[in-house]
């Protein structure tokens, strides 16, 4: 009974870490528009080190961390790894939609701005 308090409280924390992960994406790659400022001519490849990599590391650690306390809780490994993907594809859409109503409907900052009377 006690891994499954804890997978299912891991579960509830991992949807604010969903989004805090999709909300530095947006972060970065506006903080990568200003770090490009002079040159507006396309697209700057930083904001696949600066935004991405810490969004894939945070699903990564958050999947482990799942299927650990999956394994535990669940009594087959097929179904704790179902139950953690699962999980996890939840929290990460929590996390994606909160931060779309936080930037306006954008996963990243875009250049230039468009249009809005």
């Amino acid at each position: 009974m006690g891994w499954t308090w804890a997978f299912w409280a891991t579960a509830v924390i991992g949807a604010l870490g969903g989004c805090c992960s999709w909300l530095w994406l947006y972060l970065a790659s506006e903080e990568d528009l200003r770090g490009t400022a002079h040159d507006r001519s396309g697209f700057n490849e930083d904001i696949v080190t600066i935004g991405g990599v810490p969004l894939l590391l945070a699903h990564a650690l958050g999947l482990a961390a799942l299927l650990a306390l999956a394994g535990r809780a669940r009594g087959t490994r097929r179904s704790a790894w179902v139950l953690a993907v699962v999980v996890l594809l939840v929290d990460s859409l929590i996390g994606m939609v909160v931060s779309l109503s936080l930037t306006g409907g954008e996963l990243v900052a875009v250049w230039p701005r468009p249009y809005r009377p």
